[in-house]
């Protein structure tokens, strides 16, 4: 209890790793939660991919400072890629690192599949401009789905008056 209850320190759980870009936690734990367990926090802007289990390869990008344990893995930010670029091409590699983890139906990935991984190395201004491209194509695609939305909702609301 006392590592939990009153927390202040953003606790990342590895099924939050989904949401894509993470602002806040659900839950908090204390400055002595976090001095007594293996627990690190990662600064923002590092991309984060959960290790274990139903959310295996799920690829996530930490918008706040938060900790987390073993079941996330952390690449901080660094000179050679645009966070937001790491994060859309990892994105892209959820199916082959669940595949080489072999856990079947509860996958474990290892940080040596993570280290393996051959991402790119492009140019900043390119990733730059693939990371604009990648925002504008999922604008359109979120647009697309809020016009779905209504117009489910209309046929929904015309059945109910037959």
């Amino acid at each position: 209890m006392e590592y939990y209850e009153n927390g202040t320190v953003p606790w990342l759980k590895s099924g939050e790793v989904n949401q894509g870009y993470v602002y806040e936690t659900e839950e908090k734990i204390t400055q002595m939660g976090l001095k007594n367990s293996s627990a690190k926090i990662f600064p923002i802007d590092t991309v984060l991919i959960a290790m274990y289990g139903a959310t295996a390869g799920k690829v996530g990008l930490l918008k706040t400072e938060a900790s987390t344990n073993q079941a996330v893995c952390g690449i901080l930010p660094n000179d050679k890629f645009i966070p937001e670029f790491l994060y859309s091409y990892l994105r892209t590699r959820t199916d082959d690192m669940v595949k080489l983890s072999g856990g079947g139906a509860q996958p474990n990935i290892s940080q040596a599949i993570i280290r393996n991984l051959e991402i790119p190395l492009l140019p900043i201004n390119v990733q730059k401009q693939l990371v604009s491209e990648v925002r504008e194509e999922e604008e359109v695609i979120n647009s697309n789905k809020k016009l779905i939305d209504i117009m489910e909702n209309k046929i929904n609301n015309v059945l109910k008056k037959i």
